[in-house]
């Protein structure tokens, strides 16, 4: 398999009072627009106001799902929907152990089991632009992408090795929608993580893929070269399969307005 490796807010959601709340645990992100980094600054890309997990998913929290949903135990779920590695932190299918604080962010799930676990809630995973747009938002700004300081931040952040046992939630910095963790804790699976960069391999289409999105031909097809941070985040989903299991890999759910909770 070829890998790609190559790699404003609207009035409601966020006021004078700070973020909105949209049903337990979780807050309003605004609708807006903007710039993906494989997109057109004539054709910014609009995102409708959603609910947002305000951390991301639990080893507590998780370990409740699969307490519920047995096929979602690690000794259980089929590899079709999880690699050999699924949960491989815990102590055994229903034990977390002394590495896996029920506060810290569950990793080592597959997309499968990330989807299961949001639909048991009522919810589902964020959009790619949904996540993008909500972690453009610093602590005080809700767009400050091009911002350095930001942007070294969150290099510096991609740049350390991960840190196991992994912190608990909250350990980052809370956005200005009230959003923690988006940068610096764990990756987090998207909806559609493999909808933009895709290869000939596993969309079975060669016909249809588009030669900017390769190597050297993406980085000069993307809206800001420099956005090296961007770069690093859809070469990793790039280089994902939905059964894949990371141990920096996790997850956070999201809910279109107007459902239930939200």
């Amino acid at each position: 398999m070829v890998f790609v490796l190559c790699a404003l807010a609207a009035a409601r959601g966020v006021g004078a009072d700070g973020p909105t709340p949209a049903g337990p645990g979780m807050v309003i992100v605004p609708a807006g627009s903007f710039v993906p980094l494989y997109g057109s600054r004539d054709r910014p890309v609009r995102v409708d106001a959603f609910a947002l997990d305000v951390h991301p998913v639990t080893n507590g929290e998780f370990f409740r799902f699969v307490a519920a949903e047995p096929r979602w135990q690690r000794d259980r779920v089929p590899p079709l929907f999880a690699d050999e590695d699924y949960l491989r932190h815990w102590e055994g299918p229903l034990r977390l152990g002394a590495d896996s604080s029920a506060r810290s962010p569950v990793t080592h799930v597959s997309w499968f089991a990330a989807r299961a676990y949001c639909a048991s809630a009522g919810k589902r995973l964020p959009t790619l632009d949904e996540w993008e747009f909500a972690a453009r938002a610093s602590e005080d700004r809700p767009d400050a992408a091009g911002d350095p300081d930001f942007e070294r931040r969150i290099l510096e952040w991609y740049g350390r090795p991960t840190r196991l046992p992994l912190p608990e939630v909250g350990d980052t910095f809370r956005n200005t929608f009230g959003v923690w963790d988006l940068h610096g804790l764990v990756w987090e699976w998207v909806a559609d993580f493999n909808g933009v960069m895709m290869t000939g391999e596993s969309r079975k289409d060669r016909g249809g893929l588009d030669p900017q999105l390769f190597c050297a031909a993406g980085s000069l097809g993307s809206v800001d070269p420099g956005d090296y941070a961007a770069f690093m985040r859809y070469a990793m989903r790039a280089s994902l399969r939905a059964r894949y299991t990371v141990r920096n890999l996790g997850f956070r759910c999201a809910r279109s307005l107007g459902e239930e909770g939200a």
